[in-house]
């Protein structure tokens, strides 16, 4: 059988969909972690912003003007970053690791069709994702 660009598209869909349920909890995960992340990021702007006010108020000079801070300085991604985030087994990877192993399941769907394969191969190889 050869694979038409629709049936390939088709392939790719099912094995996404398939193989996606293996990842969602490193997804929630990694979800997680960037909220956390943020909340911090958050808290920390907030104290600093706090504390230049305080100072610039203790110093009672009328012609300075504060900004705020995370104006000022752009610390968004370099104040903090997740702890073996860049890891191939971290969570924050999973899409990676998702990609490679869908395209590898594809590839091996296809060869098999292109091979001699038909529907009901390909159904039977889908259901045994």
């Amino acid at each position: 059988m050869r694979v038409t660009k629709t049936v390939k598209e088709y392939i790719e869909k099912e094995v996404s969909s398939r193989i996606y349920k293996k990842y969602e909890a490193e997804e929630a995960c990694a979800k997680y972690e960037d909220e956390q992340k943020e909340k911090l990021y958050e808290a920390c702007m907030k104290a600093a912003q706090a504390a230049v006010e305080q100072i610039v108020n203790e110093n009672k000079l009328d012609f300075i003007e504060t900004n705020r801070i995370d104006d000022c300085l752009n610390l968004r991604y370099n104040t903090f970053t997740i702890k073996d985030g860049n890891d191939i087994n971290s969570c924050h990877r999973w899409k990676s690791r998702f990609n490679a192993e869908v395209n590898e399941r594809v590839n091996e769907i296809i060869v098999e069709l292109e091979l001699g394969g038909d529907r009901a191969k390909l159904t039977e190889m889908l259901g045994a994702l």
